[in-house]
């Protein structure tokens, strides 16, 4: 199956799993060029909060299109809910890399707080190099999970009738879909700062040019807005949920205006959040930039479901006294008409995971022009430079 969705260009379908719903996503490599050729949204109901990260009407729906033949293939990179991802920082003293991952795997899970009996599936990644008092040391992002939980989820997955084949955090994801055109060397120590925002979870993700460099997840999300709204208006959550929605939609061209006192009394309800995860952030802009003398982030961009909240992205940059913009991930790639992403005027910042997951999977363009080259009948002269 890899052989033949390389020969064709595509990618394994990139299946994004949050608490807002799931995402699932397509790509297809012609030369240079990528096309985003088959999605599916499957939206969660407020009041599933508390379920299964796939509940059984996901599942169906899932299912459904999977079965309809609306992707071309059902491998698929899948991630999991970003609530259940365990981080955290710390320093080793420079080793080679077959000696850090020995010294990791042994203490790694430990630290991450699993055990014997709560086992967890532990990553690492290299943020670079850092002084500490005279010594130069690594620092090191690690990241877990419970093995049980991602086990069960696969397992879901699989009912759909997509067979996984790599199941990755979303901050990896995140990294790769914001870093198509930071790939040279040149944009090696160019920082930029990804907010990503979800509705039970926000990450802070800064990227070292395609690398991530920091990481680290913060207390406030989409669901303490809505709840925030739901107290100052004194409406019930699912109101609240509605309202938000309907004050998003009236940002797009064309729509209409959400009332200015609703507006207001909205903005009022939720300002103290957006300021909160200003505050936070910059402590953590704070923390790189005293381990990386020298690096200062040029950019911050809001992403995930919750990245389009009026003024969200406008006060943060204020704040932070950085320029701001929310995410639009897919400039430069080709979304067929078939490929149902949702409104174009959102820049499609809640596909960023998605988009990630499915790019791991998509054929580099020498690979891909080299796999169709050997499929193709050899002219005498390249037969005989082969040989």
């Amino acid at each position: 199956m890899l052989g033949r969705l390389i020969h064709r260009g595509l990618s394994p379908v990139g299946l994004d799993i949050g608490a807002s719903g799931a995402r699932l996503l397509q790509l297809r490599r012609r030369g240079r060029q990528i096309d985003a050729v088959a999605a599916a949204r499957i939206d969660r109901r407020a009041q599933d909060v508390d379920e299964d990260p796939l509940t059984d009407r996901m599942v169906e729906a899932v299912k459904r299109r999977v079965d309809a033949g609306e992707f071309a293939s059902r491998d698929c990179v899948m991630t999991f809910p970003d609530h259940w991802l365990a981080a955290r920082s710390v320093r080793l003293p420079v080793m080679p890399r077959d000696e850090m991952d020995a010294a990791l795997r042994l203490e790694a899970a430990e630290r991450l707080g699993f055990s014997d009996e709560s086992p967890g599936q532990v990553a690492w990644v290299s943020a670079g190099r850092v002084r500490q008092g005279d010594e130069v040391r690594e620092e090191i992002i690690l990241l877990g999970v419970d093995r049980v939980a991602v086990e069960a989820l696969v397992d879901r997955v699989a009912a759909t009738g997509l067979r996984p084949i790599a199941v990755e955090p979303s901050v990896l994801a995140m990294a790769r879909a914001y870093s198509l055109r930071h790939r040279r060397e040149s944009d090696r120590d160019v920082v930029r700062v990804c907010l990503d925002i979800g509705r039970r979870n926000t990450g802070v993700i800064i990227l070292r040019g395609r690398d991530v460099a920091f990481y680290k997840p913060l207390r406030v999300s989409g669901d303490d807005f809505t709840r925030a709204v739901a107290e100052r208006l004194d409406i019930a959550f699912d109101s609240a949920v509605d309202l938000r929605a309907q004050r998003l939609a009236a940002t797009y061209a064309g729509a209409a205006p959400c009332e200015p006192s609703v507006d207001r009394a909205v903005f009022e309800a939720v300002r103290p959040l957006i300021e909160e995860l200003a505050r936070e952030t910059a402590l953590c802009l704070r923390y790189f930039t005293v381990a990386f003398t020298g690096l200062r982030p040029s950019l911050v961009i809001t992403s995930g479901s919750e990245a389009r909240e009026p003024r969200l992205a406008e006060t943060l940059g204020d704040v932070l006294r950085i320029e701001h913009q929310v995410g639009a991930p897919f400039i430069g790639i080709e979304v067929d008409a078939k490929a149902r992403l949702g409104a174009p005027a959102s820049g499609f910042a809640d596909w960023a995971g998605a988009l990630g997951l499915a790019l791991r999977g998509l054929p580099e363009e020498r690979r891909l022009k080299e796999t169709e080259d050997d499929d193709a009948p050899a002219h005498p002269e390249t037969r005989k430079e082969a040989a």
